[in-house]
């Protein structure tokens, strides 16, 4: 491990894993929102809080996720308008990760002339099959360009043992990334990109707009990784959502990006800042303060009265339901 890696790492704070309960729970945002607020619980969340970028063309909601009836909150007033088009609840509040950003206040030297690299990561379930020696021997390549280059590697690669090895014979040293469960993930992520100056990918992803919100000068470079439909076949989305599967594969493919962002396929040392580009895209000027998310996610005490009450209503309507559907039949 280099001595800049050591260094970064001791910056990072620790993995620790958590419960996730809702979906703003994951990646530890309702961690920092209740810790922001100096509560001594996080309290159920009553609402989706949409995590990442979403960069494909806005057409359907189930883009966000398997459907559901809580309110959303999402990044943009373009996505806002989506949903509510569809009669679902929503609002626009920025993308999580800005809330991160304003929360974590540690202090970090951004490393002049050094470059991240995040190669495109599968999950537990995928069947993803990229051309690992090519790309590395690409980033191995920008050696002289740069004074320090660092991977950062998905914790479901590693376990996979994907990317690691081919990374390691070229003698290139890898943090591991976000992972889920883990209450400190965006705050990581944060002070990760903070730490370079430059990050370079050969997929788009979550991590362009968050790495260029952050001040990294972000480029797409060498062989660009795209899914296959057998990839995803198992994830949950696409078996709810099939008719999702392909319109996902052509908003990654190369030909997709290239068109729709071609200013970000660009050598890594020629990348320039793009931060009011990713404000725009994170949804920045919808930001809320942090008791109007609490209010947004039905934390205040009369709200978790209001809704554990209906939800335990609810469920003894539908257990009443059964045994008398179960008399009727009996």
């Amino acid at each position: 491990m280099s001595v800049f890696l050591t260094e970064l790492e001791s910056s990072m704070p620790l993995r620790q894993s958590v419960k996730l309960s809702t979906e703003p729970d994951m990646y530890g945002l309702s961690r920092l929102i209740s810790k922001s607020l100096y509560m001594p619980i996080t309290p159920f969340s009553f609402a989706n809080f949409q995590h990442g970028w979403v960069h494909a063309d806005l057409e359907h909601v189930e883009q966000f996720g398997i459907l559901n009836d809580y309110k959303y909150l999402v990044a943009t007033k373009e996505q806002e308008e989506l949903f509510k088009n569809n009669n679902k609840r929503c609002m626009a509040v920025g993308a999580p990760y800005i809330y991160a950003v304003d929360y974590d206040k540690k202090k970090i030297t951004r490393k002049p002339n050094s470059l991240l690299v995040m190669p495109p990561h599968g999950l537990d379930f995928s069947n993803e099959n990229w051309d690992e020696q090519t790309y590395v021997k690409e980033i191995s390549s920008l050696n002289n360009s740069f004074n320090h280059i660092v991977a950062c590697v998905h914790h479901s690669c590693v376990t996979k043992g994907n990317w690691i090895n081919e990374f390691k014979k070229h003698g290139i040293s890898y943090t591991v990334g976000a992972q889920m469960d883990d209450k400190n993930a965006l705050i990581r992520m944060h002070r990760l990109f903070s730490s370079f100056e430059y990050m370079t990918t050969n997929t788009i992803g979550s991590h362009i707009a968050y790495a260029a919100y952050s001040g990294c000068k972000v480029s797409i470079y060498g062989n660009y990784a795209e899914w296959k439909e057998d990839d995803l076949k198992d994830d949950a989305l696409f078996k709810e959502y099939p008719f999702l599967l392909k319109k996902k594969i052509k908003s990654n493919s190369k030909a997709f990006v290239t068109k729709k962002f071609p200013d970000l396929f660009i050598h890594p040392k020629s990348a320039q800042l793009k931060i009011e580009w990713a404000q725009k895209e994170l949804g920045y000027k919808n930001k809320k303060s942090y008791i109007g998310i609490a209010s947004l996610l039905g934390w205040l005490p009369h709200q978790q009265l209001y809704y554990w009450s209906l939800k335990f209503f609810l469920k003894i309507k539908k257990m009443m339901r059964f045994f008398i559907n179960e008399s009727i039949n009996s």
